[in-house]
């Protein structure tokens, strides 16, 4: 679960293979956007410095890239801009966006026989 840059937007990830958009409203939060891509468990996000682009990471070995730079969550569908597929041949568990946006760092677990 991770704070968009710079606004009260919070996005989760999920075991049910979605990512949720999340605004507050009066004293409650509601689901305004539920996005579907990924095969298995969303298990990281994160975001360029601008707020202009999420990146998700799961189960399904796949790096996928979303437009977020709508002003209206309501009105505007979040799209999947990139998937990038074969990078990792296990599940991807955590994501990170460089300070200036031009990297894109993914870990995955992977055992070795000492």
């Amino acid at each position: 679960m991770k704070w968009k840059p710079n606004s009260q937007i919070l996005f989760s990830a999920s075991y049910d293979d979605t990512i949720k958009v999340w605004e507050q409203d009066d004293d409650d939060w509601i689901c305004v956007q539920t996005l579907k891509g990924h095969e298995s468990t969303v298990w990281s996000l994160d975001f360029t410095p601008d707020g202009n682009f999420m990146i998700s990471v799961g189960d399904d070995q796949n790096i996928k890239i979303w437009d977020i730079s709508a002003k209206n969550y309501i009105n505007d569908p979040i799209l999947n801009v990139a998937t990038m597929k074969g990078y990792h041949d296990r599940c991807i568990f955590s994501c990170s966006c460089s300070w200036d946006g031009q990297y894109l760092a993914t870990v995955y677990l992977k055992s070795f026989k000492i």
